[in-house]
């Protein structure tokens, strides 16, 4: 138990750390000293900057695992169209505020994998874990082809993410009631069903940029 804590720990600093300064500024150095740790601890555990890298892919997918609408499970209540719907506009909502720094980490680590090819499989393979549990919670949904679908849905995802942290609208970010919206359509469109009416429209009317509306979840 005290290994798994202490190697979270460390990916977890690892996280922190590429998502601050991008990939130049994941050593194991670095991580010793983010994790608050003695000199040497994050080698022991990883002893190449790979394995570190493929330590700290491991904890992004684990915790977005953690997080993720469950699939099919034996005996369960059947999901929704709208239970999909508000878990994903929960997830929005955190994933671009408290939980922006692994998405902002999993960027740098897009970046250095077009240069590196072990960096490209890591990302590949927990992606794939992703898109595969994606893929069962579509086909318990009633999704014809739920492997593509999963693939698209798990795409437009990444887009809206991108589009809040790095992009046009991380000046002028959704609020709650618009990242619900962008859900809702989402979810529509990979379901082929109609997506509701927006509550409200979708940017935060009077925000300050780069900054949520009052009733952003957490």
């Amino acid at each position: 138990m005290e290994r798994d804590t202490r190697a979270d720990r460390i990916a977890d600093a690892a996280i922190a750390l590429l998502a601050r300064g991008g990939a130049r500024a994941l050593t194991h150095r670095a991580v010793d000293a983010e994790a608050g740790l003695p000199p040497g601890s994050t080698s022991y555990y990883a002893r190449s900057r790979a394995a570190l890298v493929a330590a700290t892919v491991d904890r992004l997918v684990r915790l977005d695992l953690a997080e993720a609408p469950p699939p099919a499970v034996d005996g369960s209540a059947e999901p929704s169209p709208g239970d999909l719907t508000a878990q994903l506009a929960g997830l929005l909502a955190h994933w671009t505020g408290p939980g922006r720094d692994r998405h902002l980490a999993r960027y740098a680590l897009s970046l250095e994998a077009r240069r590196d090819p072990g960096v490209r499989r890591c990302l590949d393979a927990g992606g794939g874990r992703l898109r595969t549990h994606l893929a069962g919670l579509l086909e318990r949904l009633g999704a014809d082809d739920p492997e593509r679908r999963a693939r698209w849905l798990a795409a437009a995802v990444d887009g809206v993410l991108f589009d809040e942290l790095c992009g046009w609208g991380s000046s002028r970010p959704l609020d709650a009631d618009g990242l619900h919206a962008a859900a809702a359509d989402l979810v529509a469109a990979v379901l082929g069903t109609t997506a509701p009416e927006p509550l409200s429209p979708g940017r935060a009317a009077g925000s300050a940029p780069g900054r949520r509306g009052t009733t952003a979840s957490s």
